[in-house]
């Protein structure tokens, strides 16, 4: 069983360098989606079939996300 993440603003240092690669070495969690304001659209760094919101209010109404990252 493994933890489904959601993380807002992936785009921030510490979430691209440390927490979401962090969650795709663990067996224990999954990148489940990601809410970014500033890059909704284009790339933000994030590979897999983690959904993309274009708003965080989105990202927290996903009911495929157990628990979320708030840089």
């Amino acid at each position: 069983m493994s933890v489904a993440f959601g993380v807002l603003a992936p785009t921030s240092m510490v979430a691209r360098l440390a927490v979401i690669p962090a969650i795709h070495a663990s067996d224990k969690c999954r990148l489940a989606a990601v809410a970014s304001l500033s890059a909704p659209h284009g790339p933000i760094g994030v590979e897999g079939p983690a959904k993309r919101h274009t708003s965080y209010e989105a990202l927290l109404a996903d009911p495929d996300v157990e628990a979320v990252y708030i840089p």
